[in-house]
Parts: C-alpha cells; sequence; structure tokens
C-alpha cells in the first residue's frame, strides 16, 4: 500500500498542479482538475512538473523542489552570515536554521513558501556579493522574476535591498550602481509577464480573481492599532521558536555593538530583519508563511549572539546537538514519511485506496459535503479521480450516483441522515472519522412474503 505522504492541505493539491504542468507541458497557465487555475504565478508548479517527468509521479518527486532549495537556503545562510557577521556566527547559523521546526517541517512539504524564501535569500546574497563586484547586481533579475513568478505580489519582498541601501550609508552607493536598477527592473520585466499572458489570455476573470479576491480584497481588511503592532509580534512569538527570541537578543546586540564598529554593510541585516515585519502589518491578511524570507536573517542574528555572548554553547550545538537531531529526523523520514508529516486525512487516503480499487482512473464522483478540498485534493492526486464540487442537494447528489456506473457518492458523516431519508437503499464501503463511501445497489432486495 503507498504511504502516500502528502498532507491533503495544500500539498496534493499543489502537487497536482505540478503534475499537470508536467502533462500539459504549459508554463503560464496553471491548471487544477484540467480548470484553469488563477491562485498563484506558475514558476514552483512548473518546477514540480520537471521534477515529476524526471523521477515520475510520487511523493519523493513532489517534494525534492522544496528540499533542494532548502539545502540550498542553508549554504546561502552560512554565505552571508560569514560576509555579514563573520565564520563562526555563520556556522551557528545554519546549525540553527537546522533547528528550527518551522523550516525543516516545511522544507519537507510541497508548497511554495520554502521556494518564495529560497529566492529571496538569493536575491539578499547576490546584493551583498555585489557590494564587491557592482556588475553582480545585475543578476539580482533572476531571483526577483522568479519570486514574483512564484508568489506573485508577496515576490516582491527582494526589492527591500533599496530602502536597505537608503537607510545604511555604507550602501548607499549601491544607489548609484546602474546595474542593481537594471536588475531590479528587469525582474520586475520578468515578474510580470505572468500577468501579462494571463490578461491578455483571460482577461478581466484572471485581474477580477487574482488581483481582486486573492490580492486587494484580503489585504484591504479593516485595521486598528493594536493589530498592526501587536499582529505579526505575536505571529513570531507563537511559531518561530526557538528561533525569534535568541534572534531578537541578537539583533539587540548587534544594533548596540554598532556604536563599536561603525556604520557598515553588515546594517543590513538589521534592515533584513526589521523592514518586512513592519511593512506587512499594514496588511489586513496575515500568516506565518509570510515571514518565511527572515528565517535566514533570524538564524544569524542568533549566529551573532552566541558568537559574542555565549561562545561556550557553539561547540556542543554544532558538533553534537545538531548532528544528532539532523541524522535521527532523516532517518525516520526515510523509513516513513508519514511520522514527519502527519495529516490527519491520512485514515480517509487509506481507506479509500481500498475502496476506490475498482474504479477507473478519470472517474468523477458525486459529492454530498462541506470541506471539499480535503477530499478532492488527496483523490485527483493519487488515484485521478475527481470530487464534484459541493451544492448540490442530497435528492441531487444520490440521483447522481445512481446515473452512474459506479453509483457510489462520497458523504460526511454529518448528511448521512440525508441520504438515508431518501429512502434508497444504499451500502457503507468505507467510512473514515468524517466521511463515508456510500454505494448503491443495482437492484433493491426482494421483498420478504408474507405467511
Amino acid at each position: 500500500m503507498n504511504v502516500m505522504s502528502l498532507k491533503s492541505y495544500d500539498d496534493c493539491h499543489y502537487a497536482q498542479k505540478g503534475v499537470e504542468m508536467w502533462q500539459r507541458g504549459a508554463f503560464f497557465t496553471v491548471t487544477w482538475a484540467g480548470r484553469t487555475d488563477f491562485q498563484y504565478p506558475p514558476l514552483q508548479f512548473w518546477l514540480l512538473g520537471r521534477s515529476f517527468a524526471l523521477f515520475g509521479k510520487n511523493d519523493f518527486a513532489a517534494r525534492l523542489p522544496s528540499l533542494l532549495m532548502a539545502v540550498a537556503m542553508l549554504l546561502m545562510t552560512y554565505r552571508i552570515g560569514t560576509a555579514m557577521a563573520g565564520r563562526r556566527a555563520a556556522m551557528v547559523a545554519t546549525a540553527v536554521l537546522l533547528l528550527t521546526t518551522l523550516f525543516t517541517t516545511n522544507a519537507r512539504r510541497c508548497q511554495t513558501d520554502i521556494p518564495l524564501a529560497f529566492w529571496t535569500t538569493l536575491a539578499m546574497l547576490i546584493y551583498i556579493e555585489g557590494l564587491e563586484k557592482p556588475k553582480l547586481h545585475a543578476l539580482i533579475a533572476i531571483p526577483l522574476g522568479a519570486a514574483v513568478l512564484t508568489k506573485s505580489v508577496l515576490g516582491l519582498f527582494p526589492l527591500v535591498v533599496v530602502p536597505a541601501a537608503m537607510l545604511v550609508p555604507a550602501l548607499r552607493k549601491t544607489l548609484r550602481n546602474g546595474w542593481l536598477w537594471l536588475g531590479l527592473a528587469l525582474g520586475l520585466g520578468l515578474g510580470a509577464s505572468w500577468t501579462i499572458h494571463q490578461y491578455v489570455n483571460f482577461g478581466d476573470a484572471f485581474m477580477s480573481f487574482h488581483y481582486g479576491t486573492m490580492v486587494f480584497s484580503r489585504t484591504a481588511q479593516p485595521l486598528n492599532l493594536m493589530n498592526i503592532l501587536t499582529g505579526y509580534p505575536l505571529i513570531l512569538m507563537e511559531h518561530y521558536q526557538p528561533l525569534v527570541l535568541p534572534a531578537l537578543a541578537g539583533l539587540v546586540f548587534f544594533i548596540m555593538d554598532r556604536r563599536r564598529r561603525g556604520s557598515t554593510a553588515a546594517d543590513f541585516l538589521v534592515v533584513w530583519a526589521v523592514l518586512p515585519v513592519v511593512l506587512y502589518s499594514f496588511s489586513g491578511l496575515r500568516h506565518l508563511r509570510y515571514l518565511f524570507p527572515l528565517l535566514p536573517v533570524f538564524a544569524i542574528l542568533t549566529g551573532y549572539l552566541l558568537d559574542t555572548r555565549v561562545k561556550k554553547l557553539i561547540v556542543p550545538l554544532c558538533c553534537y546537538v545538531v548532528p544528532i537531531i539532523s541524522i535521527a529526523s532523516a532517518a525516520i523520514y526515510w523509513i516513513d514519511p508519514t511520522l514527519l508529516a502527519s495529516d490527519n486525512n491520512q485514515v480517509f487516503k487509506q481507506k479509500i485506496e481500498v475502496a476506490r480499487a475498482p474504479l477507473e482512473p478519470g472517474t468523477t464522483l458525486p459529492y454530498l459535503g462541506g470541506d471539499y478540498w480535503v477530499e478532492a485534493n488527496p483523490l485527483l492526486y493519487y488515484w485521478d479521480m475527481k470530487l464534484e464540487r459541493p451544492g448540490d442537494t442530497t435528492e441531487e447528489a444520490v440521483a447522481k450516483a445512481l446515473a452512474s456506473p459506479h453509483r457510489s457518492l462520497i458523504c460526511v458523516r454529518d448528511r448521512l441522515n440525508e441520504v438515508t431519508e431518501t429512502g434508497v437503499l444504499h451500502e457503507t464501503v468505507v467510512e473514515g472519522r468524517g466521511w463515508a463511501w456510500l454505494r448503491f445497489p443495482l437492484k433493491e432486495p426482494p421483498a420478504a412474503s408474507g405467511i
């Protein structure tokens, strides 16, 4: 039996988009279940498609792009940390990032958030390397464009380099570097290519859904002063442990030590760590994943804290704690990925594999329920079976089941009594915590003869 380790939310959903990218050979237009999808830009789904093309349709291929990007983030964190805070701080930063559950857990998932953090970190690295070789700044076009093609307006995160250059005296000379502005312009143009393509091909339907519903209506939600001041700080305190508290202390000491060392390019770390939190606080929609591009700088600031104030912890942390935990986690994940990527919907996936055995791929099942995506995503990704959109009345759903060759209906348990009340004979093939697979016999059983 397949492990089926991808979460129903959102990994199976995104993986299926990658499968359809691979099968259709497309780039700009994303689809799910054959329907055009305007939720996110196409780059990560295209990369998923390349992974499926190389390794086949399986969970390893679905996770591979994010895993490789996470490894690259570790290497870039070390490089940036070395340039900005010193080699020992960089070593600790890499170790701390490996200990951060938020990072390692999402590195194993099939989503767009680690990829956004990867492209953003690459942009920051190129900017820092370009301080010595200004022509390198033109290359910032690649990660900036890729970030936008991964996460739309959230992909504009790398533009933090401009206010950083304005705020840090040692960086202001980069604003006179034409290569930087060329890179930023090319990156924005590359990122805009998706919007242009989708508008030309789909017009107002695309603009209304993506920018109207997905972007504007969410970010324009009303805010009050307390919400602005406490929203993201509370998210950081709740979800970014054990990284955020030592990073905050490291930031404080980093600023204090500035008086001794004077203004340097390393002040870029302060702007990178603080400015996005301030700017994002004015958005009506907040999510802990939006701050993933801050993970590297938080790790570097933590490394700075240990390197300058708690040196005794460096050797045990980097030589014993992190290697042991990393090796153990890798071994557990290799043996059974579900142990480190648990899904509350695992029962559904395992039991449905048995129930759907007689049915052909491509089958469409009627559905009676409300939490559509939790069943629809794994059905489509693992077995190429579509689930009809919710909205049918009980009678309509039963009628569709009776008219289909498979005579099956997936129904949430809260509505099983409605099916019973229709008086149509049915049997429960398999049942989970919140759902049931119903099948309607071809014939009613003969009535018992009276005596």
